[in-house]
């Protein structure tokens, strides 16, 4: 188990039999007891507490557990040090008592995730004169193309100064073919499409929650920014979205 990458495992007894090469015992199927996190000191319990995971949920009737896990990578507790034997482990380092509870506070798992709201800008449209823009709201954004490209769905996306700015300027390079350097990938993806839809997260439309708490996350702010543009990026190519992102300079 500690070998997985996932953070959940839901696996069932079968499974579970196959990989230890023996069938688990009945009482695992009889009693919700035998799956308990707590409260005992069985070699199973201490198989997956010690390998950084928990019992989340247990079915007996579909014979299926899900397991969560509650660190990533390895964990050496126990406050160690390099060293050599009995230097390896010094309970009396110096360290406060105070000092000591918040750093292993410090180390307990946290859940991090992005939270955004879209602001539908409209769709563009290819005239004989060229591109016709929908009306951007002014200010700072991570603005979305969204494009057809051999009947799939493409994306570019890109955190920009100003909104209608930025557009008009990408979209009128593309039409001149004078085109910045990043800015090629937007222009290849158009094409010959004649309809190209946008949108965009404003100021205010970003939350980063840890542990279940948010605040709104600051496209001023590079670290904050960087956070949800790749998390932005990374949905949207788990849907089969192909994404650009374009380079800040171009932004």
């Amino acid at each position: 188990m500690s070998e997985l990458s996932d953070l959940e495992w839901t696996a069932g007894f079968d499974e579970i039999g196959e990989i230890l090469g023996k069938a688990l015992p009945p009482s695992a199927s009889e009693h919700r007891t035998w799956w308990a996190n707590h409260g005992g000191q069985m070699v199973h319990q201490q198989a997956w507490l010690d390998a950084g995971w928990r019992v989340e949920n247990v079915d007996l009737s579909r014979r299926q557990v899900v397991f969560r896990r509650m660190r990533l990578g390895r964990h050496v507790g126990g406050w160690s040090v390099p060293g050599n034997g009995a230097n390896d482990h010094r309970p009396n380092d110096g360290l406060s008592v105070e000092l000591r509870k918040a750093v292993e506070q410090s180390r307990q798992p946290a859940s991090v995730s992005i939270r955004v709201d879209w602001t539908d800008v409209g769709v563009a449209r290819r005239t004989e004169h060229g591109w016709a823009l929908p009306q951007a709201p002014e200010g700072p954004a991570l603005c979305r193309i969204h494009t057809v490209c051999d009947e799939k769905h493409t994306a570019t996306i890109a955190v920009v100064r100003d909104l209608p700015e930025f557009l008009a300027t990408v979209f009128a390079e593309c039409r001149a073919g004078k085109v910045a350097p990043g800015v090629a990938a937007v222009c290849e993806r158009l094409g010959a499409a004649r309809y190209v839809a946008i949108d965009a997260v404003l100021p205010g439309q970003a939350w980063i929650v840890v542990d279940g708490r948010g605040s709104r996350a600051s496209l001023d702010n590079a670290i904050e920014r960087a956070m949800v543009e790749r998390s932005v990026a990374m949905v949207a190519r788990n849907a089969g979205i192909a994404v650009t992102r374009l380079k800040a300079e171009i932004a």
